[in-house]
């Protein structure tokens, strides 16, 4: 059998026919001296092609971690058609990262791929609202259909619901057809009224309440907002503007008028008070604290009627009664009763211990002209209240004695220690025995201890026991 020749003795022999020159200029070399170094050059250019394939990649990588990292990728990309070209996302990586999200999260990839496909009616819709899924109201874009999703917010008996129903509907309706609408829904009109005033939109509150046929409830609101006002100056205005639009007569009770009204004066009459005060020379701080301590405030503004009483008797108590600034104006101008004024005077002139003064406040007169001591508010109140003031015991005699029954006078006397009325009532009664026990209450050697002495042992009297 003939053997086969290889493929390289076929070459080796025709290498062996040609001669040197010829093999030296042939094409097909078959070793090169220059081989290593050539070797070497190209594996430095892969090495290189590499590290630029490296750098690219983790410049990929990065990037799809950071939205920013167009700006790095830029730097090393020669166009920009190339660089859009590296963030443009094929069909199938946007298909992995869909699947990528539903793995996470499921259930919220079912329901807002399911929101999305269909539109949701109105029952559906407020059940998600109340479930708190996710909702959408844009679909509902007809009156009819706005209107349907009340309703059935409505029938959810849910307040976080029909609250967003009423809102969606207050953004996207007239506000005359809103406000007509909403009207027959009686539960929508009460949470949307809560959410007014928790929400302080007055003027949209006071609105609704005119729209509901309520209009003192309208005009309370208005005033509620001009007294809540800390400059005076700006709280006239307000109250002022307040009785010419919401309080005329007709339209609310007369009584709220006639206290707003009367508001308005105080407001005003404390700002010309305040003036005569620093003016006038009484002006120390112990009258302030009395000020303080009669009426809790320490500033005569947006303070009552009584407050006004109170700081004209301190300040202004002698002044002829005609003046504006006369504690007797103030009770005429505000209608006070007599108990009102006697009651805020008595108090006041005993904490200033003008004790002469509180006796003419009881000084009165009758037909035939004769002065005698009389109290609107009863002589016992009259008795604590100059007895809580530390009033002297001849202060307290006189009031003592005005007291109808002996019993009430003896008790009061024995309670506030007027021990001379004391010893006149018992020698009155010829209660010998209540003298003696009294005066062993009385210090020794003190003027009510020697009267008593002097009424047991000398003066001739029928004593009972």
């Amino acid at each position: 059998m003939e053997r086969k020749k290889r493929p390289d003795e076929g070459s080796v022999e025709s290498l062996q026919r040609l001669s040197d020159d010829d093999y030296w200029g042939c094409a097909s070399k078959g070793f090169d001296f220059s081989e290593e170094w050539s070797s070497s050059a190209e594996n430095s250019k892969l090495s290189s092609l590499s590290l630029t394939m490296r750098k690219n990649d983790d410049l990929n990588q990065f990037d799809l971690l950071r939205c920013d990292g167009l700006n790095e990728i830029a730097e090393n990309k020669s166009s920009s058609e190339e660089l859009w070209a590296s963030h443009i996302l094929t069909v199938e990586e946007e298909k992995q990262a869909q699947k990528l999200a539903k793995s996470f999260n499921p259930l919220e990839f079912h329901l807002k791929e399911k929101l999305e496909r269909k539109t949701l009616t109105a029952a559906q819709t407020i059940g998600n609202i109340v479930l708190g899924l996710d909702y959408n109201l844009k679909p509902f874009k007809a009156k009819e259909q706005k209107l349907e999703l009340l309703k059935a917010a409505v029938d959810s008996h849910d307040g976080n619901a029909i609250l967003v129903v009423v809102i969606f509907l207050k953004n996207t309706l007239k506000k005359s057809i809103f406000q007509r609408e909403l009207g027959n829904f009686p539960d929508a009109v009460n949470m949307y009224l809560s959410y007014l005033n928790e929400d302080h939109e007055v003027d949209e509150l006071t609105n609704m309440m005119l729209l509901l046929n309520k209009p003192e409830d309208a005009a309370m609101l208005k005033y509620d907002a001009a007294i809540m006002t800390q400059a005076p100056d700006r709280k006239l205005k307000l109250l002022e503007n307040c009785l010419n639009t919401h309080f005329q007569v007709g339209s609310v009770h007369r009584f709220l008028r006639e206290s707003v009204l009367e508001h308005k004066t105080c407001i005003e009459d404390q700002l010309v008070l305040e003036d005569h005060r620093i003016s006038s020379e009484v002006n120390d701080d112990v009258t302030a604290k009395f000020f303080e301590e009669l009426t809790g405030k320490k500033e005569l503004l947006d303070s009552s009627v009584m407050s006004n009483l109170i700081f004209c008797l301190l300040y202004f108590y002698n002044v002829p009664k005609i003046a504006f600034i006369s504690p007797s104006n103030i009770r005429s101008r505000y209608n006070l009763s007599q108990k009102q004024y006697t009651w805020c005077a008595l108090r006041t002139l005993a904490a200033t211990n003008k004790w002469a003064e509180i006796e003419e406040l009881f000084l009165s007169k009758n037909w035939l002209r004769t002065v005698k001591m009389r109290s609107c508010i009863g002589f016992v109140r009259v008795l604590e209240i100059l007895a809580k003031r530390g009033a002297p015991p001849e202060v307290m005699k006189k009031y003592i004695s005005c007291l109808e029954s002996q019993d009430s006078k003896l008790f009061y006397a024995k309670k506030y220690k007027c021990h001379s009325v004391v010893i006149e009532i018992l020698k009155k009664n010829r209660d010998r025995l209540g003298l003696i026990e009294y005066k062993a209450t009385l210090p020794p050697h003190s003027v009510d201890f020697c009267t008593a002495t002097t009424i047991l042992n000398n003066e001739p009297v029928n004593w009972r026991n």
